[in-house]
């Protein structure tokens, strides 16, 4: 059995014998059994170390390894000694690097190595910290000075009372003695970011604080500007600045113009570093990318100087003239400052040293993701290690080959380190973390000694912070012995061996959420085509969606629940704004008629839909399929559709909407409709029958009272002749 696994399988074996003793006598937590870095924590004590010089020694040099000992328990340590241990034989892996560093139990002092220094020190009174240094003379450190004994050594702390072991630390140093080594060149990748922004474009007072001289971007950039670094730069936060046109705060405009004057190479991230596979994985079948910012462009802010409008007044006229002539003003000419608005284009364009870069979320790829995101353009991804399962001893060169993609693989290790040194809130913990970064370079330059190797590293894309250290790591990868910075460009165009991706899916439940954002967002694509232009609705829903799909979510699961559960709940509003009104039961009395369907529109702009009905019952007859309707904003019209009834009786009809295009709007609708076609006829037949009756009643009457009349008049006459005439008597 190899030496190496030999010392493996022991370590493991005394490590379960001293944690089983530990917990026998009651002294050790289920908290306590894990490691924190190199600290070890044990009854709530915290044992930190690291050799100085940056973890370096080189042969005359005495050996100090810096302890600090925090104790957080409510009981005093009594008198505890501090006891330094070196491994002389060297580091031959990573892995083996990485299981010291990072041991699953606690390990007993046969796997500490050999002891080269010890201190006695006072009581240490609850919550006190005390710092010392465990110094070996050079002449006690007995490590060869021969080629073949260059590399790192493991070094460890106990601190141990009467009782036992209180707390561990683990730590490494790099042994520089006779250079061995070709030096291994380390690529970087950083992302230039915000924390997340749900509806996709900075706000301008976030912006005035993000760009201020100790804001987060600031930060960043002073961080890696002019520094060895490629930079992947977010196009929301370009967005954001240049959509702000005259309103633009200066500090935005400054660190912008700072940006664009870095010497770094630079790529693309995806619109508000959204999650390339999370997008993929939910349905979509390519990164969605930005359509239009004209919903947020004002064009006040791009406005220059504005000509005069016309006077409405003759001038040059005597008003002692009662007819003046009028000299009319001159007509207005084309203002050469008239605004020129922003373009999708120019809003988001950078001049970038890579195009078709791809930085998915570590360990989140599967097959399924490949074509998908080589539909959106991506020929190059930067990959996780843990996604990826290389056929290959020790460590290989970031540039492996996918099939049609190139991929630089991410070195976890390294990155993990990185980021430890970057991110340290205090001096100690950058101190604890630069020598165990030194000693992971030392051994990968001491594995890969015969061929010179490029390794990628990466800085974390997550929130809340920023590493206060960023700058000093960076300026470490160059100034350790065994390292050399390398562009991101080098590491790109290196031939790369195939390699196999090992599928590392999102989980299931944020896969499901986000298939739900893209079920909506499908959904909203074809409402839109209600208005003359879609973009006007699905635009700014984009640009939501994105700054919903951030990277930065996977630190805030809960967050990003709330906010996608906001975002559905916006999508069923918009989706409702445009619907039918119900409607009671319409009679329909006639053979032909128009049933009156009410169409209500929320939005605010003129939609243009179209009614179509269909009877449920062959009762029915329409004789339009498709009646156009344009409604106003936040108003209702009713759309007229003709029918001609077939048989009397009751039908229910199926009212639909639908834009020009044919997409369903809304629900169908269904309306009770009593077709009773016959009255009509009877009705006109009652109706012409009571005119005919009235006018015969009044013909008759009048010829009644005529004949009445003129009886009278002969009765009267009669009378007259048959009267005797009187004479007057003879005189």
């Amino acid at each position: 059995m190899p030496l190496a696994a030999v010392r493996t399988r022991l370590r493991a074996i005394a490590g379960v014998v001293a944690l089983t003793i530990a917990c026998g006598a009651g002294g050790l937590s289920a908290e306590a059994a894990g490691p924190s870095r190199s600290a070890l924590t044990m009854n709530s004590v915290t044992v930190s170390a690291w050799p100085g010089n940056q973890g370096s020694l080189t042969p005359g040099q005495d050996l100090v390894i810096q302890v600090s000992v925090r104790n957080d328990s409510s009981e005093p340590i009594e008198s505890p000694t501090a006891s330094a241990y070196l491994e002389r034989s060297p580091i031959t892996s990573v892995d083996q690097l990485t299981e010291w560093l990072n041991p699953e139990t606690l390990a007993s002092a046969d796997e500490f190595g050999s002891l080269v220094a010890q201190a006695q020190l006072e009581t240490i009174a609850p919550g006190a910290t005390v710092a010392l240094d465990l110094a070996v003379p050079s002449a006690s450190v007995g490590l060869g000075t021969s080629a073949r004994n260059w590399g790192a050594r493991e070094v460890g702390v106990r601190l141990s009372t009467q009782s036992g072991d209180v707390g561990q630390a683990r730590t490494a140093l790099v042994w520089n003695a006779t250079p061995a080594f070709t030096p291994v060149k380390v690529a970087v990748a950083v992302p230039l970011t915000v924390p997340v922004v749900p509806d996709g474009l900075i706000p301008a007072d976030e912006l005035v604080r993000y760009t201020s001289s100790n804001g987060l971007l600031s930060r960043q950039l002073d961080a890696v500007a002019g520094r060895p670094v490629a930079i992947g730069i977010d196009p929301m936060i370009l967005a954001s600045i240049r959509i702000l046109g005259s309103e633009t705060p200066p500090s935005a405009l400054a660190w912008l113009d700072r940006l664009e004057n870095a010497p770094n190479e630079t790529f693309a991230l995806a619109y508000a570093d959204a999650d390339l596979t999370l997008l993929t994985q939910a349905g979509f079948p390519s990164v969605p990318v930005p359509e239009s910012f004209d919903f947020a462009v004002d064009p006040n802010r791009f406005s220059g100087s504005v000509s005069e409008t016309p006077s409405t007044q003759p001038s040059n006229v005597s008003t002692d003239d009662p007819n003046p002539t009028v000299t009319p003003s001159p007509a207005p000419t084309a203002d050469p400052d008239d605004p020129i608005l922003p373009t999708l284009e120019s809003l988001i364009d950078w001049p970038h040293t890579f195009a078709g870069f791809g930085w998915p979320a570590d360990n989140s790829v599967v097959a399924s993701d490949l074509p998908r995101l080589t539909a959106s353009g991506i020929t190059t991804m930067i990959l996780d290690q843990g996604n990826v399962d290389r056929d290959s001893t020790g460590t290989a060169n970031t540039a492996a080959s996918l099939g049609d993609q190139t991929a630089l693989v991410v070195d976890s290790t390294i990155s993990d380190l990185l980021r430890a040194a970057s991110d340290a809130t205090t001096t100690s913990e950058f101190n604890d973390a630069v020598p165990q970064l030194s000693a992971a370079l030392a051994t990968i330059a001491r594995e890969r000694s015969a061929s010179p190797t490029i390794v990628l590293a990466t800085f974390d894309r997550g929130w809340p912070g920023f590493g206060s250290h960023r700058a000093e790591t960076i300026d470490l990868l160059s100034a350790f012995p065994w390292t050399a910075a390398a562009p991101l460009s080098e590491a790109a165009s290196t031939p790369g061996a195939p390699t196999q991706l090992v599928d590392r899916a999102h989980s299931g439940d944020r896969v499901g959420r986000a298939h739900e954002l893209f079920t909506a967002i499908g959904a909203e694509n074809q409402f839109a085509t209600v208005v003359d232009d879609p973009t006007t609705i699905t635009a700014p829903r984009r640009v939501e969606l994105l700054g919903r799909m951030s990277v930065a979510w996977g630190d805030d699961l809960a967050s990003w629940n709330t906010e996608s559960a906001t975002f559905l709940a916006d999508s069923t509003s918009l989706l409702s704004s445009v619907q039918l009104v119900e409607s009671s039961t319409i009679n329909l009395l006639a053979d032909r008629g128009s049933l009156p369907i009410t169409v209500q529109n929320a939005l605010g702009q003129p939609v243009t839909v179209y009614v179509t009905v269909r009877p449920l019952k062959a009762l029915l007859a329409v004789q339009d399929q498709r009646v156009e309707v344009t409604i106003d904003p936040d108003s209702q019209r009713k759309a007229l559709v003709p029918v001609q009834s077939v048989s009397n009786g009751e039908v229910r009809i199926e009212v639909i909407l639908t834009s020009g295009t044919g997409a369903r709007i809304g629900e169908p609708t269904y309306v009770d409709i009593n077709v009773q076609a016959g009255w009509e006829t009877v009705g006109t037949v009652i109706a012409t029958g009571l005119v005919v009756l009235i006018f015969g009643l009044g013909l008759v009457r009048n010829i009644v009272k005529r004949r009445r009349d003129r009886g009278e008049v002969t009765a009267e006459s009669g009378e007259a002749a048959s009267s005797p005439v009187e004479t007057a008597p003879d005189a």
